[in-house]
């Protein structure tokens, strides 16, 4: 009965009527299109102005990148200065500058390095440089380097580096000023402070701090150092009988025949007008040094060719070897001139061997 009652109530759902209904609601679907439609043009359209934005700034850059590149080329072709720009070690370009002071083409300098044209005395503190840069370590911008050139020339250079962007990547720049002339004239006043001007000879200055050294060697490795004074016989003579002129060309040529005489390693200093030292280092004995200062007075006594005719001079000379004589460069300084005093006195022209105990020393 409950069923029956139910199953009555249960009447059959209404048909949905799909066409009709498209049909009603057409109108609104055209216009949900549309709008859709009109939103997605609207946003194409504004994706595509931004792009056109985008490639029109992206062109305008490109366009100032070319131009700025093109101008800082016209600059660096201009330039004084040697300017060249590298990345990873390699050129990528070079003004002629650089060129000139290297002494290579363009194309050959592009097809290098840098360490190509360093001088190998300075490869490895500029190598050095470089890898202290990269850690990030406080490197100043500004260094002198000495390149070798093209033909085997040492040129100085004055060189400064930064970072730029070059053909759209990052890169270096440096400049470069020749210094040569200036490094010249920089050597010449040194050599001048420290060398007598007439001969070339180390002056008292240079002389003494090399004695200093060879005495520090001396003593480290237990070995003999002598020390020489030699003074000319009769050179005011000459001086007085045929001019200044004539005495500085015998003095030049007392200078160059000791040389001759002595070693590589040996000293010979003129600390007078007619005084000059010798530091011979190292040396077995005294006999070996008095040796040694035999020859020299026998090359000084061989007469002179000079332009106003052959002359003829001679030469005391003292000897005094460490660390029989002294431990000091004072000491053997005094001694080796007492030592030559003794020459003089005992008819000049010889060499003679300082002797404790000798009238020039105080004694009997």
């Amino acid at each position: 009965m409950l069923d029956r009652d139910l199953a009555s109530d249960l009447s059959p759902l209404p048909r949905l009527d799909l066409p009709g209904l498209l049909t009603a609601l057409s109108p609104y679907l055209v216009l949900a299109a549309v709008v859709l439609l009109g939103v997605a043009v609207g946003h194409l359209l504004r994706t595509r102005r931004r792009l056109e934005r985008t490639l029109a700034e992206a062109a305008r850059a490109k366009a100032a990148l070319a131009e700025s590149e093109e101008q800082f080329r016209t600059l660096a072709e201009m330039a004084a200065a040697a300017i060249f720009v590298y990345r990873d070690g390699r050129f990528l370009m070079a003004n002629p500058a650089m060129t000139a002071i290297t002494g290579y083409s363009r194309d050959e300098i592009l097809a290098m390095t840098q360490m190509d044209i360093v001088h190998p005395d300075h490869r490895v503190a500029v190598m050095n440089r470089a890898l202290a840069r990269q850690r990030g370590e406080d490197v100043p911008d500004r260094y002198e380097v000495k390149l070798l050139t093209k033909n085997g020339e040492t040129r100085w250079v004055d060189m400064s580096a930064g970072s730029i962007t070059f053909q759209g990547h990052p890169a270096s720049i440096g400049t470069a000023f020749d210094i040569t002339e200036r490094k010249k004239d920089q050597e010449r006043i040194h050599f001048m402070a420290q060398h007598d001007t007439l001969t070339g000879l180390p002056n008292r200055a240079l002389f003494a701090d090399r004695l200093e050294q060879a005495l520090l060697l001396a003593r480290r490795a237990a070995t003999r150092v002598a020390l020489l004074f030699l003074d000319l016989d009769d050179f005011k003579p000459v001086n007085d009988t045929f001019g200044h002129a004539e005495g500085d060309l015998l003095l030049k040529e007392t200078a160059r025949r000791m040389r001759q005489r002595l070693r590589e390693a040996d000293t010979v200093g003129r600390i007078g007008g007619d005084e000059f030292v010798i530091l011979l280092a190292p040396v077995r004995s005294a006999t070996d040094a008095a040796q040694v200062a035999e020859e020299i007075r026998r090359e000084i006594e061989r007469p002179f060719d000079l332009p106003g005719g052959r002359r003829q001079i001679s030469c005391s000379v003292g000897v005094a070897v460490f660390p029989e004589h002294g431990d000091a460069a004072m000491d053997l300084s005094k001694h080796a001139d007492m030592a030559m005093y003794r020459a003089k006195s005992l008819g000049r022209n010889r060499v003679e061997v300082y002797r404790e105990g000798s009238p020039e020393d105080g004694g009997g």
